[in-house]
């Protein structure tokens, strides 16, 4: 009886997660709305230069990608106003992790869950 309730638990996570990563596919692709963008600042070289840099950015600065993007999407055809809509996120204390040494499916998901991990 455990086994058929872990089983059915587990399918059920499994949908979840393909129905999740099926419909975040279907709505970054349409172009029907903004994609929401959270750009998180790294300080990847350590160099006083760069922590200023990321010391006195702020969310004002973003307006002029989010101007490109626009005009780049009308050279596309893209009907629509600002297809990038960009926030600022709090910068993170460490850079990202080293790529996998042999890129395979697996190493590519676990340095993914790193990816994510990092945010927190």
């Amino acid at each position: 009886m455990f086994r058929k309730i872990r089983i059915a638990i587990l399918l059920l996570i499994l949908l979840f997660v393909g129905l999740n990563t099926w419909l975040e596919r279907v709505y970054t692709t349409d172009w029907n709305g903004a994609l929401q963008v959270a750009l998180y600042p790294v300080n990847a070289d350590d160099s006083q230069a760069a922590a200023d840099f990321i010391a006195n950015l702020n969310a004002s600065e973003l307006q002029r990608l989010e101007d490109f993007f626009d005009v780049q999407a009308k050279n596309y055809g893209l009907n629509i106003d600002r297809p990038f809509r960009f926030t600022l996120a709090p910068a993170l204390p460490v850079g990202p992790p080293p790529l996998p040494e042999q890129p395979s499916k697996p190493n590519i998901v676990l340095w993914s869950l790193k990816m994510r991990w990092l945010r927190q």
